[in-house]
């Protein structure tokens, strides 16, 4: 259930993308936007950061951020140089920007799965070829 008063760290599926989409959900005075009433969206896109209201039909799992001061704090920082924060698909993605603002720790599960797919993928080529060679 959606309360309006505190900050989220939202994850929602983005079937296009075929992976999650990770944002921030709160209210505008915590995201920076005090005379915005209303929730908001605060999430990281391939053009730079974005900021949005929560459409009535969307549908985003949420995790309540525990340090709702020092995520705010980040997101001034953050908000100080937009640019500064451009979109990189492997290290800087929605994902990482998002848990960046709720923990302060930039990090993403889903890259990190991949890469870990990939070595394995790797290695498991490399093992077939010498097989193949014996």
């Amino acid at each position: 259930m959606y309360a309006a008063s505190y900050l989220y760290l939202a994850k929602q599926w983005a079937p296009e993308k075929v992976v999650e989409h990770y944002a921030i959900i709160g209210p505008g005075r915590h995201l920076g936007f005090p005379r915005i009433l209303g929730s908001l969206v605060l999430e990281l896109m391939a053009g730079g950061p974005r900021v949005r209201h929560l459409g009535l039909n969307e549908s985003w799992t949420l995790q309540p951020i525990q340090d709702v001061v020092g995520a705010c704090k980040r997101i001034r920082e953050l908000s100080r140089d937009w640019k500064r924060h451009e979109y990189d698909a492997l290290g800087n993605n929605c994902e990482h920007w998002a848990r960046y603002i709720a923990s302060g720790v930039r990090r993403s599960e889903q890259v990190r799965g991949i890469l870990i797919a990939g070595i394995l993928v790797a290695g498991l080529v490399m093992f077939c070829r010498e097989g193949a060679s014996a």
